[in-house]
């Protein structure tokens, strides 16, 4: 069942009420980091303070861009209405396939090198990625650019929406988390 709120919730005028406040932190931390989630799970306290509103943010900067991103959830908006998306029963994560657009923070193109070849007769868009497939990066303009992609969390060895990348540079530090472009 579709949550709903009161008043908005977080910066640039949010009301805050401590409820509506409690209801969009457990569903912030219900979205997967690939998804636009947090990086550290919100203490659910029902305060609006600078983690809430950066989760907010950075969720709607996933999901619609910059300027869509005012860090406010209101209560009939279209950042409600994804995060409802997140909070259904029985949500289905769709799989991360070769014909995924994935970039690192930096705006670097990831490559998929898949290492499973598909059936006879198939063509390779449309495989489903696995964690043993390899993931090279081009084009980061980071100081220290990312060179591929490690997953380090993912329920299964397929991977999915749930699942998170870390784009890491040639000495296999982290850069920042892979971000899906395109499913």
């Amino acid at each position: 069942m579709a949550k709903r709120i009161s008043s908005s919730v977080g910066g640039g005028g949010g009301v805050n009420r401590p409820a509506d406040v409690t209801i969009i932190q457990t569903m912030l931390n219900k979205v997967p980091l690939a998804s636009g989630g947090p990086n550290i799970k919100l203490q659910v306290d029902g305060r609006c303070g600078p983690k809430t509103i950066d989760a907010i943010r950075k969720f709607q900067m996933r999901h619609f861009g910059a300027g869509g991103a005012d860090s406010r959830v209101d209560p009939n908006g279209r950042t409600l209405g994804k995060l409802n998306d997140f909070d259904e029963e029985g949500l289905d994560f769709p799989t991360l396939t070769s014909s995924t657009t994935l970039r690192c923070p930096h705006g670097g193109t990831v490559s998929v090198i898949v290492g499973k070849l598909p059936a006879s007769g198939q063509t390779p868009r449309g495989v489903d990625l696995s964690t043993t497939d390899q993931f090279p990066i081009a084009g980061c303009s980071f100081g220290s650019p990312c060179v591929r992609v490690r997953w380090i969390s993912s329920p299964a060895l397929v991977l999915d929406t749930r699942s998170i990348g870390m784009c890491v540079n040639s000495l296999d530090i982290p850069q920042g988390p892979v971000v899906i472009v395109k499913l």
